[in-house]
């Protein structure tokens, strides 16, 4: 997990938490207790555990200036704690699926319906896109804290661009033909990576995450991925795939 990424600007906790109140002793051994799960959190190196304790920071220390928090915590734990904050959350991933797809309903996961009828609702892959996420295995949003969410969804781009470069090593045209160099007991597992890589192409565009001239080449890369999922749609299943009874 990288923990070079910057959080922009300078932001308070909420616009209604401006003032720190009457700082209570509840509330200074909630922001210790809170501090305390950070710092352990990060030594493991956990995304998760830290994304959490950091919640449970702001939650704790609601009511005081951010700059003065994360000052705080610097002092505690004798790191630059927003640059790993930022990086943990720019790697979370959705809680309702695995990076971006579900298991199929219908076939159950086998990728046919019954012997030689491949499943219309997963077109032979065994899994679907995620509905909750759409497909790019990021968690909503709304869950990324207010005062880093620019930063965590420039970071989202650096990945994308970092998995586009991966695509064109293993596909350098990226052509519906190079789908055949794909190994038949590896066809699902490709299929999933390009869904999540379009999924979260089509995000960026949509959320003005990129500018107009990315927006353009995402968008032509997303367009080429979905032909490219369709070869893949007609190519045989694997041979040791599990046919359904």
């Amino acid at each position: 997990m990288r923990t070079d990424a910057k959080p922009t600007g300078t932001h308070q906790m909420s616009s209604a938490d401006s003032h720190l109140g009457s700082n209570s002793g509840n509330k200074t051994q909630a922001i210790e207790k809170a501090l305390a799960q950070l710092g352990e959190a990060a030594a493991q190196k956990k995304v998760e555990h830290i994304c959490s304790a950091y919640l449970s920071l702001r939650n704790a220390a609601r009511g005081m200036i951010l700059n003065d928090l994360i000052a705080l915590a610097n002092e505690a734990l004798k790191v630059p704690v927003m640059p790993m904050v930022v990086s943990a959350f720019s790697h979370r991933r959705c809680f309702m699926c695995s990076n971006g797809t579900v298991g199929c309903d219908l076939c159950e996961g086998a990728g046919d319906i019954e012997a030689g009828r491949i499943c219309p609702q997963c077109d032979g892959f065994g899994v679907t896109p995620c509905g909750f996420c759409r497909g790019t295995g990021w968690p909503d949003h709304d869950t990324i804290p207010s005062e880093i969410k620019a930063t965590v969804r420039e970071r989202h781009v650096v990945h994308a661009n970092r998995d586009l470069q991966k695509l064109a090593e293993a596909f350098p045209r990226l052509l519906p033909e190079e789908m055949e160099k794909v190994p038949l007991d590896q066809k699902n597992s490709a299929a999933s990576w390009l869904m999540r890589l379009q999924s979260r192409l089509i995000d960026l565009i949509e959320n003005g995450i990129v500018p107009e001239d990315e927006q353009t080449r995402y968008g032509s890369i997303a367009d080429q991925i979905d032909r490219c999922l369709a070869a893949l749609r007609r190519l045989p299943p694997p041979p040791d795939q599990v046919t359904k009874k």
